[in-house]
């Protein structure tokens, strides 16, 4: 999965039907550290996620199957909303492992309905 800020909405009034139902978020893509990469990406959103927070996103065929209708042509959806971020070992914002990525723990609570949020 791959960082982004949701930066905005977009409204589109004639959409393919594929996509009947689903919202489309205006995302900054990030990198590990969550600095901005200066690219952006429009994405479906399962999640409810709103302009400012930080959210997971999936490309490619994830991205397709993660929404209700299978069988459409989205290239990137947000799979969830970051609420926070524990780093517990010392020696940096976020450490590098083996594979040059960031160890990190997410704790997710399906429950919560917060913001308005709903569960899909």
């Amino acid at each position: 999965m791959n960082f982004a800020q949701v930066t905005g909405t977009i409204v589109c009034t004639k959409k393919l039907p594929c996509f009947d139902g689903e919202k489309f978020l205006l995302l900054a893509l990030m990198d590990e550290k969550l600095k901005s990469s200066g690219k952006e990406v429009v994405a479906t959103d399962i999640t409810s996620a709103g302009p400012g927070e930080y959210v997971f996103y999936e490309t490619g065929r994830e991205a397709a199957i993660a929404l209700e209708n299978t069988f459409n042509v989205s290239d990137a959806t947000v799979m969830a909303i970051i609420d926070d971020i524990n780093d517990e070992k010392p020696g940096g914002k976020y450490p590098k492992t083996k594979s040059g990525k960031f160890e990190m723990m997410v704790e997710v609570d399906s429950t919560n309905n917060k913001k308005g949020r709903k569960d899909h």
